[in-house]
């Protein structure tokens, strides 16, 4: 699927996305990605058509690469847990992920989480299944051809800054609040534009209330972290926020971590 959008309120006509290789098909969809017409292309090359402002959805079968990525090898980190913040639906009172008893919707998350290759492996429902970072906690890292270590992370509270320590080595990163907007468009005069810093590597699209109710479109996020190490990193410490919430970490042999979008606004324009 490739996602495009018009962001400065002028028509565009044959803007071209160019893939590595051949196109075999390609075909418009919507939003929640059902068919709406054949799109047009030739050869590696999409041609886009889109109005002011106008989201654009595509679904496109690429012919066969002649390459491939060798497979990433990833081995999951164990860490002590303290907290119940991912609940099944009869057991929704007895978790919390914020101060109002709020959690993850269990449903939603897969017991192995796949984002960009990496796996993740996450605590089971309805016990203690995240550490909860009242206090600093070292972990230790498995040993083998690792690059890469990955923390699967949320805050409770608005985005926190937070210190990660790898033997010694400081990683300053911001930890995103779990729920709200991602990002916002702008209204003149009203509200200002943002897109939020922060890679998603989980998305659900309610979470589950202390009452036993679904908040339905409160939307849950999961945020991903990663830091180089060194080969043979033997010692991981968190950092000492309440307000952070572990939920999975991963070391791997990840060689291509550097791969980035074409495009990535950081802002969305202001709609008058």
């Amino acid at each position: 699927m490739v996602r495009v959008f018009q962001t400065t309120g002028r028509e565009v006509r044959g803007a071209e996305l160019a893939f590595p290789v051949r196109i075999v098909s390609a075909e418009e969809v919507n939003g929640i990605e059902e068919p709406v017409g054949e799109a047009r292309f030739e050869g590696n090359r999409l041609l886009v058509d889109a109005g002011r402002f106008a989201p654009k959805t595509y679904k496109i079968t690429l012919a066969e690469a002649p390459v491939a990525a060798p497979a990433i090898e990833n081995a999951f980190v164990d860490f002590p847990v303290n907290q119940n913040s991912i609940s099944s639906d009869p057991f929704k009172s007895v978790a919390k992920v914020d101060k109002e008893c709020n959690s993850y919707a269990a449903e939603l998350m897969p017991e192995v989480i796949v984002h960009g290759g990496i796996e993740y492996r996450r605590g089971e429902p309805d016990v203690k299944n995240v550490l909860n970072c009242k206090e600093a906690v070292t972990v230790d890292l498995p040993q083998g051809d690792y690059n890469k270590v990955y923390i699967l992370a949320s805050s409770s509270r608005g985005d926190r800054k937070a210190v990660f320590d790898v033997d010694g080595r400081k990683y300053e990163a911001v930890v995103p609040y779990y729920s709200g907007f991602r990002a916002q468009w702008a209204w003149a005069g009203k509200t200002k534009s943002f897109v939020k810093d922060g890679t998603i590597a989980h998305i659900g699209n309610h979470r589950h209330k202390m009452n036993g109710r679904n908040d339905a479109y409160t939307f849950t996020y999961l945020y991903r972290l990663g830091f180089d190490i060194a080969p043979g990193a033997g010692k991981l410490t968190l950092p000492e926020d309440a307000d952070i919430n572990i939920f999975a970490i991963t070391v791997s042999g990840n060689r291509i971590d550097g791969t980035r979008w074409a495009c990535e606004p950081r802002a969305l324009p202001v709609i008058e």
